[in-house]
């Protein structure tokens, strides 16, 4: 369990940097475009503008894909917690009335 952890958190880190060097590449692109000034036809700064802006798009969206599994995971083992919890007050407040009641039964 501890390595999907580890996975998961490698991949949202990555598409998190993957995210934000797009975008840096996307922005640099679009200088090179305004000081090349040439729009006439598809240049290289703008393929640049168009893989940058991909990237940002697809890095961001693994990054929510995985926030979302790592949320929902968390989620659950909250929930499982909660429950032990709850069963283990419960338990403790059974044995109290008992002894308060006068009976000393070991069974919770």
């Amino acid at each position: 369990m501890e390595k999907q952890h580890a996975v998961e958190q490698a991949i949202i880190s990555g598409s998190g940097t993957f995210a934000k060097g797009s975008g840096v590449t996307a922005i640099a692109s679009s200088l090179s475009q305004k000081i090349a000034n040439d729009p006439d036809w598809l240049s290289m700064s703008d393929l640049g503008i168009i893989v940058g802006m991909a990237g940002v798009v697809i890095g961001l969206l693994v990054n929510l894909l995985f926030q979302i599994i790592r949320n929902k995971r968390e989620s659950r083992y909250q929930k499982r917690e909660d429950e032990r919890a709850q069963e283990l007050h419960n338990a403790k407040m059974r044995a109290i009335r008992r002894q308060v009641n006068g009976r000393s039964d070991p069974k919770f």
